[in-house]
């Protein structure tokens, strides 16, 4: 009986810090036209502008940041630990039926490495992430600046984007090579 209570208590508890977060991160957002979103768990927001598209499911401790567009379409779903960073000249697009494993970091900027000047003073450099529909990016990958991942790929965990990819193609490794097609 006591082992009961307890475990509707703790999914009652579950269920109103879930609702709590979602409220908190829709009141974050601009733009923010999405209908069944679900936060399970806190979410730091600190980019200007994200777009949320409908049924997105967004796991414990994700951060979106950058001063750039974040624009996220229908029936996604994003992992624990997630990174997404967006600058102004460049931004990241994720499709629809994307789903993003845990501890995955999806940055569109690179620093500068001249050798004629100190590192810290150097610009960084931007461009564009694009990530189709129909994709699985598996856990602790990183995608990074001028990425190209188009629909219905699957990429390995551990893995690195750093290029466009084929459609339908399943790619591992750091940086990641083709391994098949989807069948």
């Amino acid at each position: 009986m006591l082992n009961s209570v307890c475990g509707l208590i703790y999914k009652l508890i579950r269920k109103i810090k879930s609702l709590f977060y979602t409220f908190i991160f829709k009141n974050m957002t601009e733009n923010c036209s999405s209908t069944g979103l679900k936060v399970d768990g806190f979410v730091d927001c600190r980019v200007r502008k994200i777009k949320i598209g409908k049924n997105v499911r967004i796991y414990n401790n994700v951060v979106f940041a950058g001063t750039g567009e974040i624009v996220i379409g229908d029936n996604v779903q994003i992992g624990n630990n997630v990174i997404v960073f967006a600058s102004e000249k460049g931004g990241v697009s994720i499709g629809n039926d994307v789903s993003i494993a845990a501890n995955c970091y999806i940055i569109d900027t690179n620093h500068g490495t001249s050798a004629n000047e100190k590192i810290n003073l150097q610009a960084n450099l931007s461009e564009k992430i694009e990530i189709g529909n129909d994709v699985w990016i598996a856990a602790s990958t990183m995608v990074v600046k001028g990425a190209k991942i188009p629909d219905g790929v699957v990429v390995g965990a551990n893995s690195v984007v750093n290029k466009e990819l084929e459609s339908y193609g399943i790619y591992a490794g750091s940086p990641v090579k083709k391994i098949k097609d989807r069948e």
